[in-house]
């Protein structure tokens, strides 16, 4: 399901045709910097998220209380009936798309949220996987994440912080103003 295309005008670059119905986190996002802006700094903050390992306690059924360990993260980018692995050549793709056509109404990305256990003892530990949709007006964007499998180790809505927490880093960083929170649920 995962593909690696190359064409840079690929209609469904940005987009899954069937995104599913039942969500499990919505966000109202409001921001002072233009749709492109916020687009090129989300592709660059999620591929440097794919790069990094984070923290993270986790429980075991055979454990009692929770073991440190590490959270890791594989991205794509939503193209038709599935996803294209985020990396440089991805993000640029992405980047000279924005050029060409201008930015995206709508962006579909998946998460595959994989954990390790830092331990003697060998665990094999589920993997989590989050599909997400932002779409996007002046100024606002909705952001809808549905968990597709896994046991939640991380809360839908802490994705949400995630997304918002390294986004707003990179575009602090820059200079501008950050995304803040108009609404948030999760179920």
């Amino acid at each position: 399901m995962l593909s690696h295309a190359l064409d840079d005008d690929d209609p469904w670059l940005g987009t899954i045709a069937k995104f599913p119905t039942v969500l499990h986190a919505r966000a109202s996002l409001v921001y002072d910097v233009t749709n492109e802006t916020l687009q090129k700094t989300l592709i660059h903050c999620l591929l440097q998220l794919k790069q990094s390992i984070r923290p993270i306690e986790l429980s075991l059924s055979d454990n009692a209380g929770y073991l440190d360990g590490t959270v890791s993260f594989r991205v794509g980018v939503g193209s038709n009936d599935g996803f294209d692995i985020l990396d440089a050549s991805e993000e640029d793709r992405f980047l000279r798309r924005i050029l060409a056509h201008g930015v995206f109404q709508t962006l579909d990305l998946s998460f595959d949220l994989k954990y390790k256990v830092k331990s003697s003892r060998r665990h094999r530990v589920a993997r989590d996987r989050y599909l997400t949709r932002l779409t996007f007006q002046t100024s606002r964007a909705e952001l809808l994440v549905h968990h597709l499998k896994g046991l939640k180790r991380i809360d839908p809505g802490e994705m949400v912080r995630l997304l918002l927490e390294i986004t707003n880093a990179e575009l602090t960083s820059k200079g501008y103003g950050e995304i803040a929170i108009e609404e948030s649920r999760t179920n």
